[in-house]
């Protein structure tokens, strides 16, 4: 009799100790490898590796129910920047605004730093509206 009560009492521990494994904050993937090689070589086949792994880590993140690590948005957004997608760019810094809050101030100076298409004056980063995203 007590050895059934000892086999329970280790069947329930491990199914405890295994339930209460802590889920990951962020879903990172293969970042530090691609970051390194862009910044190793910045050739465009690595700025492109990095470009895929940061929408991949995005929709990962997304289908795992985990939020995009702390700046993703804002790199790709740079990216975007970078290739003069102004629109795009401005939507990933939303994004990167309304998780990380704390990032606003940095956010809306990369906003302010775009040129508006027609009469090239400066975005001004409050007349952005990033609500609906």
């Amino acid at each position: 009799m007590n050895k059934i009560y000892i086999n329970i009492g280790l069947f329930l521990a491990i199914v405890f100790i295994s339930g209460c494994a802590p889920k990951p904050m962020y879903y990172w993937e293969d970042y530090s490898q691609t970051l390194y090689h862009y910044q190793k070589d910045p050739s465009d086949d690595t700025r492109l590796r990095h470009f895929t792994e940061l929408e991949n880590i995005i929709s990962i993140s997304n289908e795992k129910g985990v939020r995009v690590p702390p700046g993703v948005y804002a790199e790709l957004g740079y990216f975007y920047m970078q290739k003069n997608r102004r629109q795009e760019a401005i939507h990933f810094f939303c994004k990167e605004k309304s998780i990380y809050p704390e990032a606003t101030v940095f956010m809306d100076r990369l906003i302010s730093g775009h040129i508006r298409p027609g009469d090239n004056t400066p975005i001004d980063a409050n007349e952005v509206d990033c609500s609906g995203v």
